[in-house]
């Protein structure tokens, strides 16, 4: 298995997880934002690699959005 296809799949579980994670609206559903985070860096990763520059502008986007939730849930 390749380095994109990785990125690719630790973008989406970790995606998943941190909707999950935010939608329970427990007291460590804050730690979605980290997931959110690693989800976007992976995605925004495999989109530069593939060359699929909407997905990667949208996922540079979801970093600075997956950031200040994580700075306003510390």
């Amino acid at each position: 298995m390749g380095i994109s296809k990785k990125l690719e799949i630790i973008g989406s579980v970790t995606g998943v997880l941190g909707a999950f994670l935010l939608a329970l609206n427990v007291t460590a559903s804050g730690y979605g934002f980290y997931l959110f985070l690693v989800s976007s860096i992976s995605l925004a990763v495999f989109a530069y690699k593939e060359k699929l520059n909407f997905l990667l502008a949208m996922e540079i986007v979801f970093t600075a959005v997956n950031l200040l939730g994580v700075i306003r849930w510390s």
